[in-house]
């Protein structure tokens, strides 16, 4: 693996011909061999179905971000800025009622 990506998006909702959201992914942590503690994370992914599958639970999708933030550290640094953590929590939030996922693709 020369790197992976994480990303984070939704289905989209149109209801009644009215188009709330197309649909919406963001990558939002990108994973190379330099990435502090990869192995752990990688069967951190495993073992969550994302070599597989996208996880589409939106709880469980909170539950891994909040995970990533708390367990991953990178430098001495969480994987995201708080800011940056905040829009995700945010993204998750508005497009709940879209169907969120959660998705790992190794390139």
């Amino acid at each position: 693996m020369s790197k992976a990506l994480l990303s984070l998006g939704c289905y989209g909702r149109q209801d009644y011909g009215f188009v709330s959201c197309n649909s919406i992914e963001n990558v939002v942590l990108e994973i190379t061999p330099k990435f502090e503690e990869i192995k752990d994370f990688l069967f951190y992914m495993k073992s969550l179905g994302l070599m597989e599958k996208k996880l589409n639970d939106y709880n469980a999708v909170r539950k891994v971000l909040f995970n990533i933030q708390d367990r991953y550290y990178q430098n001495y640094n969480t994987a995201w800025t708080s800011d940056y953590f905040r829009l995700m929590e945010n993204f998750t939030l508005v497009h709940r009622s879209c169907g969120i996922y959660l998705k790992f693709e190794a390139l």
